[in-house]
């Protein structure tokens, strides 16, 4: 395992390294190339990290570019995790978006997960509740 770790900024990635990353991660590991598409075609940017040809690592910023930004599927191969990868991901999410002088930033973390978080800025809002629609009620 190499410890000089590129990244890569955009949406152009390829698709089917990033479906096996989230896959073999466990992360959204129901997604097909379908949801990987519309997830990117929704997406602002993505930023990768890569070790030589393979992608070790990714986040996601869903943005208007103006009014909010979302922080969305961090994910770390478990052999990369604890070398700063995760927080490097993190730390260029939070760059570009404040490029962008967007003021309403979220994420919505694994529960357990918060402190990793909390490092970067991010509070727990004790009187928001998040609220999902049932899945079998979308048809």
């Amino acid at each position: 395992m190499s410890t000089n770790i590129s990244y890569r900024f955009d949406k152009e990635i390829p698709l089917k390294a990033w479906l096996v990353l989230l896959h073999e991660c466990e992360y959204n590991d129901w997604w097909t190339e379908r949801n990987a598409e519309a997830s990117l075609s929704y997406a602002y940017m993505v930023i990768t990290a890569w070790d030589n040809q393979r992608v070790v690592g990714t986040v996601t910023i869903k943005s208007d570019q103006v009014n909010f930004a979302t922080i969305d599927d961090l994910v770390v191969r478990q052999n990369y995790q604890k070398k700063g990868i995760g927080s490097a991901l993190m730390n260029a999410a939070i760059n570009k978006i404040r490029e962008l002088k967007v003021k309403h930033v979220q994420l919505f973390p694994i529960p357990g997960r918060e402190t990793f978080f909390t490092r970067f800025g991010f509070v727990i809002q004790n009187h928001a509740t998040v609220m999902d629609l049932k899945a079998d009620d979308v048809e």
